[in-house]
């Protein structure tokens, strides 16, 4: 039953935090990024990781997991995004992209790091 429940706030957790880009900031990340690669998103994204611009990061590897979500880098862009979230200080959005790699990726050989 506790399995159940733990399961019922993460998924509660991402739609409310997927709730709250709904509007003119996830329309604006969309069109900024259509039209790109998953690989030039990725790569963008490390970009702006390596630079310490935190919060660009977070967006660039966003838009690859919603343009691309099963393409060959969407596991390692939630990662980053976890990271980004983390050093961006912006704990709460970690947590919750965190509990979603755990949900996506039970398997991944990188799930302890989201733990």
């Amino acid at each position: 039953m506790n399995k159940i429940f733990n399961g019922l706030m993460v998924f509660l957790v991402i739609a409310f935090l997927n709730g709250c880009s709904i509007g003119k900031d996830s329309d604006k990340i969309s069109s900024t990024y259509q039209g790109m690669t998953a690989e030039q998103l990725f790569q963008s994204g490390e970009v702006s990781l390596a630079k310490r611009d935190y919060s660009t990061a977070a967006k660039q590897f966003e838009a690859l997991e919603a343009q691309y979500p099963f393409g060959k880098y969407a596991e390692q862009a939630q990662l980053d995004i976890i990271y980004a979230y983390l050093k961006s200080d912006q704990q709460a959005s970690a947590v919750a992209a965190a509990d979603r790699f755990i949900h996506l990726y039970p398997r991944s050989k990188f799930v302890d790091y989201a733990y």
